[in-house]
């Protein structure tokens, strides 16, 4: 007797496998192969038995009754075989949610069609992981070199402005006086050689105005000495003076506060680049610097009331904007910007507010 249980648990064992190796597309037309044959047997054998007995309300209600089992039946059957897709779906839904170390579970018991789905979605998956690594790495380095360049691009400009301001400007000076020595020797205004020397004089001074121009474009000494707040301010009203249009500095908080230096120049570049594509491309009247130093972080809203653009429609791997993006990503904050066609533009940075002194 235990042998007889025992062979047929083996054989039902065998069954089980075998029919859990089939395909999909076996598993459904067998299974509803059966229940369409079963239908039909059943199906005469009680429409031929209530026929003899003219028991018409009774073979309809088990007609339905058989319709009822036959489509719980094929449920049954249809879930059973498409089951492995779950994990599928499961795994989908997590992948795209943003869990990028996903995987498809492996069964003991699978289609192999479905298996072999399963293995080259985690297959897929591993590669997207990898190249998600890479890409993350490469965009590190990226950034870390992005920041190498411009520390040194700054270094440089630093060293050029103190240089033209140091030697250049000394040496232009010293024209200058001598010039004005040279004139006192000829002292007819009418002279033409004393017009000459007035000539050059006046063309050294407007090279020593363009030096010290250049100096500050390069590297502003106020911005070492006095701070960011100051430094804006005195672009500003050089730029409007320059340019002939109006620029407005709101500054909410300690005007003398100081920040860390690296984000004072970064700040600083951002409004020098702002105002400059305000110069060149608004047609404004009228443009606004807001500066809002807070406790944990700094603002900075670079405004007009120009001619606007859609942003759309601009690369966004413009040199400018991308050197603000870069400054704002590189001291952790971020970069927006709004404008519409006819509307104006602002121009918002958002960074932590180091104190003086750290970087």
């Amino acid at each position: 007797m235990a042998e007889t249980a025992t062979g047929l648990w083996a054989a039902r064992w065998r069954i089980r496998n075998r029919l859990d190796s089939l395909t999909l597309f076996w598993k459904v037309v067998i299974g509803n192969s059966l229940i369409m044959a079963s239908g039909a047997v059943v199906g005469t054998w009680v429409t031929k038995t209530m026929l003899e007995q003219s028991n018409f309300t009774v073979a309809t209600m088990l007609v339905m009754l058989g319709i009822s089992f036959s489509m719980v039946v094929n449920y049954a059957i249809m879930r059973a075989a498409f089951k492995p897709l779950n994990a599928i779906q499961r795994t989908v839904d997590e992948v795209s949610h943003g869990n990028t170390r996903a995987r498809v579970p492996k069964t003991e018991r699978t289609d192999p069609d479905i298996d072999r789905l399963a293995s080259t979605m985690n297959m897929m998956l591993a590669r997207l992981e990898q190249d998600a690594t890479t890409i993350a790495h490469h965009r590190r380095q990226i950034q870390v070199m992005s920041g190498q360049v411009l520390t040194a691009q700054e270094e440089e400009r630093r060293r050029i402005a103190r240089e033209l301001h140091d030697e250049t400007s000394q040496a232009l000076n010293a024209l200058l006086l001598s010039l004005e020595m040279a004139a006192e020797t000829v002292p007819d205004p009418a002279n033409p050689a004393r017009q000459r020397l007035d000539a050059s004089k006046q063309l050294a001074t407007q090279t020593l105005d363009g030096i010290h121009k250049l100096a500050f474009d390069l590297r502003p000494t106020i911005l070492d000495d006095l701070g960011l707040v100051a430094s804006v301010r005195w672009y500003a009203k050089r730029q409007a003076q320059t340019y002939g249009f109006s620029i407005d500095v709101c500054v909410d908080g300690a005007e003398d506060r100081r920040l860390a230096s690296q984000t004072e120049v970064a700040l600083f570049r951002v409004i020098q680049e702002g105002l400059t594509n305000v110069a060149k491309h608004a047609c404004a009247k009228l443009a606004r610097v807001t500066l809002a130093l807070g406790a944990g972080e700094v603002r900075v809203t670079v405004e007009d009331d120009g001619a606007g653009f859609d942003p759309a429609q601009v690369n966004s791997d413009r040199l400018g904007l991308f050197g603000i993006h870069e400054r704002a990503a590189l001291l952790g904050g971020s970069f927006h910007v709004d404008s519409t066609r006819g509307s104006g533009t602002r121009l918002t940075v958002v960074v932590p507010a180091l104190p003086g002194g750290e970087s």
